[in-house]
């Protein structure tokens, strides 16, 4: 008798820590980081510039910086991050409290314009979402 109530016990037990959302949970981080993987596999490949202006302000939708995040998630280490935006891991580091810069600060630090800096994220934003549409459906029918 006490072996079948534990037996139940630990039936229910299991279906309460793993109930099917939170399968459905697991899955869609599972899909959620298989693209962040993508998409950094993609941001790796865009033109310095692009990178810069893109990451060196990368932000969330209240304006904090998200560029920590890859860190965080073990997509690339601080290191790599400089390499990937051409400046010596020790600036990376002092302006790395300062994450997310303005147009303005992005600019003066790489002799160009606001507007081209907005260009740059503008364009690499485009392309990211190119190459990522066609790895997402790479044999889905064209619309139209």
């Amino acid at each position: 008798e006490y072996v079948m109530l534990a037996g139940v016990n630990d039936a229910e037990a299991q279906a309460r820590l793993d109930p099917p959302e939170t399968r459905a949970g697991a899955h869609r981080e599972l899909e959620g980081r298989q693209f962040l993987s993508a998409l950094w596999l993609e941001v790796r490949e865009l033109p310095v510039g692009q990178r810069r202006a893109l990451l060196l302000n990368l932000r969330d939708d209240q304006g904090r910086d998200r560029l920590a995040l890859l860190t965080l998630t073990g997509l690339a280490t601080r290191g790599e991050l400089a390499h990937l935006l051409d400046l010596p891991e020790k600036e990376l580091a002092a302006l790395w409290g300062d994450l997310p810069l303005d147009d303005r600060t992005i600019a003066r630090r790489f002799a160009l314009t606001p507007r081209q800096v907005i260009n740059l994220r503008k364009s690499a934003r485009a392309r990211l979402a190119r190459r990522l549409r066609t790895q997402r459906s790479p044999s889905a029918p064209s619309e139209g």
